[in-house]
């Protein structure tokens, strides 16, 4: 016996459900309910409404609206929208999940992992679950939590993703459409998916990659973000100072073009020996032209203040500026420009530097080992 699937559902509305998650089951299901959960009660009121959302799509060139129609949202703590999202997700052939972290996997009766746990006692076939958030195991994190709630482990399919589209909401100004025609906010998101998945599941191929994701995302934390967060902290200081990626000297991205073809390419090489495109000099060299494009496209108007914010977070000792310069250490590549960032980004503390990066590592180092050396070089 089989039953009749239909739609999807996703967990979280921000920029990457809308305009990748959703984009891509529209290309793929043209006519069918698109489900969309968050707990913001004029957000989910006005999709409700309005029946629609719109995105903004950037690329080298400009900037395109994107409207998604057929669309139905739930606030998943009013009690008479949960049983509407029960019986969507009964049907839906897959779920999707973009929130904060893993952290909002579990919970109380509102949780996605109740909601799911409840649908699958009534489903017949399991259900595919794509996991957005930034996690090396989001599906690990799920499948506990379900199995903590009696759900089988063949109930459903957890599919870890590895998300490398830029994206961020904006004032639904200089012609970006809002969200909702009465809303003030606007989400932009850049053109192309930018997506890798885990094999499994027949949604998405182009997405799929292979069973073991490390490597990428390796390319993602040490590539891109790191490539992105040393970029705006030191574009913020060269010359008059920047305000948006769009304005960073060319001289600068000279030498980023130089870091990621000389060192970090390389070393991701000498780490992940694997058989993929990327992972070749050639195919490295095109990743890297394309991404410091992307990354200054005039359209997607990235301002460096929100790339350079929360430092104690993206100056953890596994996060990307350290652990790309680790990575480069562990294969004798030159990390100068990374270094540069990195005294950038302990000026803006105002705190002392030994202080403050011992905070950012205290639960990872051994500060009396070998990593002791890695401070001493930052603060010379």
């Amino acid at each position: 016996m089989t039953e009749q699937v239909s739609g999807m559902v996703g967990f979280g509305f921000g920029p990457i459900q809308a305009g990748l998650f959703c984009q891509a089951f529209r290309r793929h299901y043209a006519e069918e309910i698109i489900t969309v959960v968050d707990i913001q009660d004029q957000l989910v009121e006005q999709l409700q409404v309005n029946a629609a959302f719109s995105c903004n799509v950037a690329n080298t060139e400009g900037c395109k609206k994107n409207t998604c129609t057929n669309v139905q949202a739930y606030n998943s703590r009013t009690p008479s929208h949960r049983q509407c999202l029960i019986e969507a997700l009964l049907i839906a052939r897959v779920v999707s999940t973009a929130l904060p972290s893993t952290a909002c996997y579990d919970g109380d009766e509102t949780s996605p992992a109740a909601l799911i746990a409840e649908a699958c006692k009534q489903r017949l076939t399991p259900l595919i679950i794509l996991l957005g958030e930034n996690h090396h195991d989001a599906a690990g994190v799920l499948r506990h939590a379900l199995s903590k709630r009696g759900v089988q482990h063949d109930a459903v399919v957890c599919i870890n993703t590895v998300i490398g589209k830029m994206s961020g909401i904006r004032p639904a100004e200089k012609g970006l459409i809002p969200i909702y025609p009465s809303s003030k906010k606007a989400f932009l998101v850049e053109a192309g998916d930018h997506c890798f998945c885990q094999s499994g599941s027949s949604f998405y191929p182009e997405w799929q990659i292979g069973d073991d994701l490390t490597p990428f995302n390796a390319l993602k934390l040490y590539g891109h973000n790191a490539a992105h967060f040393a970029l705006a902290l030191l574009a913020a200081h060269y010359g008059g100072g920047a305000a948006c990626m769009a304005e960073i000297d060319s001289a600068l991205l000279a030498d980023l073009r130089t870091l990621m073809i000389s060192s970090i390419g390389p070393a991701l090489r000498a780490e992940y020996p694997i058989a993929h495109h990327l992972f070749t000099e050639e195919g490295f060299i095109t990743y890297t032209d394309d991404l410091i494009a992307r990354m200054v496209a005039p359209a997607l108007d990235d301002e460096i203040s929100r790339i350079i914010r929360d430092l104690p977070r993206k100056l953890a000792w596994n996060d990307r500026l350290i652990g790309a310069i680790r990575l480069l250490h562990k294969h004798n590549k030159p990390a100068d420009f990374l270094y540069s960032a990195l005294r950038k980004a302990i000026a803006y503390t105002n705190e002392d530097p030994i202080t403050f990066l011992y905070s950012c590592w205290q639960n990872d180092i051994d500060v009396q080992g070998d990593d002791a050396q890695l401070i001493i070089r930052v603060l010379q």
